[in-house]
């Protein structure tokens, strides 16, 4: 959409192609609560702005893009993060996660063995 446009105007082909990619699955996430198409632009922090009323992330990856949304009445504040499947650096999943996702973890990975998980 044009309103979204000059967020990735100077910006090269696969960063535009992934932002307009993440912007539709935004919009079909907003289908989904009734709402119609619009335009999703970008705001100071390159962060979407979303419709009145709506909390939501974008994530991409290589390969991979993403949207969830809210209503607002519902939840203050909505993210989610794509990362491509590799092995976390030694240390990192103790700075970005809770005891408990790390339980969770380590009971998966062993029922789910060929899937990497943190």
């Amino acid at each position: 959409m044009v309103e979204e446009e000059s967020a990735v105007v100077s910006a090269v082909e696969s960063r535009r192609r992934e932002f307009a990619i993440g912007r539709t699955c935004a919009r079909s996430a907003l289908s989904k609560l009734g709402f119609p198409p619009c335009a999703i632009p970008g705001g100071p922090h390159r962060a979407p702005l979303w419709p009145s009323g709506i909390v939501g992330s974008i994530t991409h990856c290589a390969g991979f893009c993403a949207a969830a949304v809210a209503l607002q009445e519902d939840y203050v504040a909505l993210g989610i993060d794509a990362e491509v499947d590799e092995e976390l650096p030694s240390g990192v999943l103790a700075i970005i996660s809770v005891d408990e996702e790390r339980q969770w973890l380590a009971k998966y990975r062993a029922v789910i063995p060929r899937r990497r998980f943190a």
